[in-house]
Parts: C-alpha cells; structure tokens; sequence
C-alpha cells in the first residue's frame, strides 16, 4: 500500500494506493486554491481515475479543492 500525503498549504489531501496500484482513493483536496495542484498531482502518478474520494468533514480547507478534481478525473464513489 502506498500513500502520499499532497503537499496543499493549510488543509489536507491524502492518496491512498493499493498495492497493486489498481484501487486509489483521494481523501479530501484541500482548499479550492490547491484543486488545481491535486490534479496535477494525480495526473503526474497516472491516475485517470478515482476508485473512491472520501469527504472527513465539509471544512472548506478540505473540500474546496475537490471541484477541481471531480471536474478533471473518473470518479467511481464519493462518499
């Protein structure tokens, strides 16, 4: 299992891989002014899509940057 903890200034954005890479989940993006960097970042490892993207709370610092990443990427479930 890998995870990457995406560098979003103040909030969090987490990516969880499988081990065999074929199951990733994103929890939250980080503010919407980091949308953009997640994006790039998923798009950097190879990832075209989401298995899941998880929301811990509705913290702007935590959800603003998902828009970005809805808008961008294959998402399976978002819970």
């Amino acid at each position: 299992m890998k995870v990457h903890f995406i560098d979003v200034g103040q909030g969090d954005s987490t990516l969880i891989q499988s081990p065999d890479g074929k199951i990733n989940i994103l929890v939250d993006g980080g503010p919407k002014s980091a949308g953009k960097t997640v994006v790039s970042y998923l798009k950097s490892l190879g990832i075209k899509k989401l298995d899941y993207v998880v929301s811990t709370h509705l913290d702007a610092d935590h959800i603003g940057g998902l828009v970005d990443v809805l808008n961008s990427i294959s998402v399976k479930h978002y819970c």
